[in-house]
């Protein structure tokens, strides 16, 4: 997705403020926003687009070397938006809905010029990731995507042998490594590049099932399946996640709640006992001989030598603890372990953490 920004550099919209709507003023705006303003919370989502976006916005001429902004406009004339799909559906309401700019709380919304183009067909993503991936990608471009040139969880342009390229420290598979977005007629190019770059250090093609495993065995959630509008940061293991001195966002009051209470139920990783049964997901997990959660999701780990899954389990539940999963009508006995499995080059043993001499880059096309 790119944008193209029509907008003074100097407009910023860091003073929208939420505030409570008096009946009248409703009425008012009633004949306005009835026909497709269909709830209240929709007044809430466009200054969250406008000013505090929780995705990768890339500017690729102001400024190169961007991580994620303050503001949606910042800096850019041409950006490329990536998952942005409810940005595309909110700018169409308040452009080419001609919003009435009666309620005050779009008094903004006048300074709103902007083109939108949904450039996905023309573009391409290769994910480089393992302990030798740096060392791949310095073969070939001439930029500085070292951690210190380029942090985690950033983003850059630079050249890979000549291609154009953006370039994101990001990983799914608890290594390091990147994202490496070019346009659709530079991706085989790039693909073969990399992958003749690769072979002296044992690069290894990889598709989506080897992907899934990985972040598994590095305790990475997905959103769908271990995390779901059912659950609550606090069950999904991800409290570090929350700022616990941040108030007035959307849920606050909710979470607050949450975590006045222990949660009766804990997102655990587990490992087959067998070491070979591989369960599919959604089924269910027995603890002392009673149904008391089910498996979010699973695979085998090819790091660690068996099969792990991912499982909503009552607290009590501890590292350590046998459990069964019920597998077309029989029950596979696993336990529960610590994560995460694999970090960072290293593997979890009995005595904890080591490093993983075998670890060989993994070379990814995101389809």
């Amino acid at each position: 997705m790119e944008t193209e920004n029509r907008i003074p550099m100097c407009h910023r919209y860091d003073s929208v403020k939420f505030y409570e709507r008096k009946v009248e003023e409703l009425k008012m705006n009633r004949d306005y926003w009835a026909p497709w303003l269909k709830e209240q919370f929709t007044y809430h989502v466009i200054p969250t687009v406008l000013n505090h976006p929780f995705l990768y916005i890339i500017g690729a001429q102001h400024n190169p070397n961007l991580g994620i902004p303050n503001t949606f406009w910042r800096r850019s004339s041409e950006q490329a938006l990536l998952h942005a799909t409810w940005i595309v559906r909110m700018i169409d309401m308040v452009v080419d809905k001609q919003v009435a700019l009666v309620d005050p709380f779009f008094g903004h919304a006048a300074a709103i010029a902007a083109t939108v183009r949904d450039i996905t067909g023309g573009t391409c993503c290769i994910g480089l990731w393992g302990p030798r991936a740096p060392a791949v990608l310095a073969s070939l471009s001439p930029d500085d995507l070292s951690e210190t040139g380029l942090p985690p969880s950033r983003a850059k342009t630079a050249t890979v042998a000549q291609i154009p390229v953006t370039v994101m420290n990001v990983s799914f598979v608890g290594e390091r490594g990147c994202e490496i977005h070019t346009t659709a007629e530079h991706g085989q190019r790039l693909w073969d590049l990399l992958w003749h770059a690769g072979q002296a250090h044992g690069v290894v093609a990889a598709g989506r099932a080897a992907l899934n495993a990985l972040r598994l065995e590095a305790g990475f959630r997905s959103y769908g399946s271990d995390v779901t509008t059912e659950h609550n940061p606090l069950e999904a293991g991800l409290a570090l996640a929350v700022d616990a001195d941040k108030t007035g966002y959307v849920g606050y009051e909710a979470l607050r709640r949450l975590s006045a209470v222990k949660p009766s139920r804990r997102l655990r990783c587990f490992t087959v006992d067998d070491g070979q049964s591989v369960v599919l997901g959604k089924e269910p997990v027995y603890v002392g001989g009673k149904v008391a959660g089910y498996v979010t999701n699973a695979a085998f780990g090819l790091t660690v030598g068996k099969p792990i899954a991912f499982g909503y389990l009552p607290i009590e539940v501890n590292v350590g603890d046998g459990v069964e999963i019920e597998y077309f009508g029989r029950r596979i006995k696993a336990t529960v372990v610590a994560e995460p499995l694999h970090q960072q080059g290293a593997i979890r043993t009995e005595t904890g953490l080591q490093r993983d001499e075998q670890a060989r880059p993994v070379l990814r096309s995101r389809l």
